[in-house]
């Protein structure tokens, strides 16, 4: 019912003149918003009078009404309605410059430029600011004060090149400095040669398989031959010996057999191969 009132009315003033007002962005998302106000209003009643159902018709039409304002409201240039966003706040020069020694002649130099180009006469608050910063800059790296003010003269640039001076010094005793404590980091930790520089010898590949005796198999001869695997700095095998027998000397000896004929790579200590032994095991099940 609101929502026909409010529609004739509006069909009213347009036809009294006030067609080219309404039409207007803002006068759309004003006109949108007092619909959606008043369906808002008339769901309050209907929901008091305990018609939930008309309550929720008329919250609907509310809503449709407000996305419609919503629509309108980004090209409305009414500030109370949509209000410009705020203007970007400048950084201060200073942050322009990295906090160390360069910077601060960096900045001697930017500020002897703003000199010559006026900012002490046109801006003197910023100009006897840029310069207090300037002169604490200079003077907490033991850097001489160089007046921007001279810029273009022969003490302006006598200055710089003295703190050019100092500054490629300090650079230097830097990099001294830096470069014996790497050299005392590596004779206290000395980085390995290799990727892994300890490592115990090893079997290379899938290694020979023991043949299972017939005369062994045919007594049902079982157990676990453990033999020690002699080898050189190389990993060829020298030597090969029963560490723990299986009990059967068949088996013992074929396992013996399978361990000379494995590749094997030496044990390594601080990258180093070095002659060493082996552990070769043979487990006889009788399968």
């Amino acid at each position: 019912m609101v929502r026909l009132i409010i529609t004739i009315a509006f069909v009213v003033m347009s036809v009294a003149g006030f067609s080219t007002r309404v039409d207007a962005t803002c006068d759309k998302y004003r006109w949108y918003m007092s619909l959606a106000n008043d369906l808002s209003h008339e769901a309050d009643v209907y929901r008091d009078e305990g018609d939930d159902e008309m309550a929720a018709i008329e919250e609907k039409e509310a809503k449709h009404e407000r996305d419609m304002a919503e629509d309108e409201v980004s090209t409305c240039d009414d500030p109370d309605i949509n209000p410009p966003p705020p203007p970007s706040v400048a950084p201060p020069w200073e942050s322009r410059y990295n906090g160390d020694r360069d910077g601060a002649l960096q900045m001697l130099l930017d500020l002897g430029k703003d000199h010559e180009r006026g900012l002490s006469v046109s801006n003197p608050w910023e100009w006897n600011r840029r310069r207090a910063i300037l002169k604490h800059s200079l003077l907490k790296f033991g850097l001489p004060f160089v007046a921007p003010e001279l810029y273009g003269s022969a003490a302006f640039h006598n200055g710089v090149a003295t703190i050019v001076r100092l500054n490629q010094k300090v650079a230097r005793e830097r990099r001294r400095l830096a470069a014996a404590a790497a050299a005392r980091e590596a004779i206290l930790h000395p980085k390995p040669r290799c990727a892994e520089p300890n490592k115990d010898a090893a079997i290379v590949g899938a290694g020979a398989d023991a043949e299972y005796p017939d005369s062994a198999r045919e007594q049902g001869a079982v157990g676990t031959t453990q033999v020690r695997v002699s080898l050189d700095a190389a990993g060829r095998v020298e030597d090969v010996t029963v560490y723990k027998s299986s009990g059967n000397p068949e088996l013992d000896k074929s396992a013996l057999v399978a361990a000379a004929a494995t590749h094997y790579s030496a044990q390594r200590v601080n990258c180093v191969s070095q002659a060493g032994s082996f552990l070769y095991r043979v487990d006889f099940t009788g399968q």
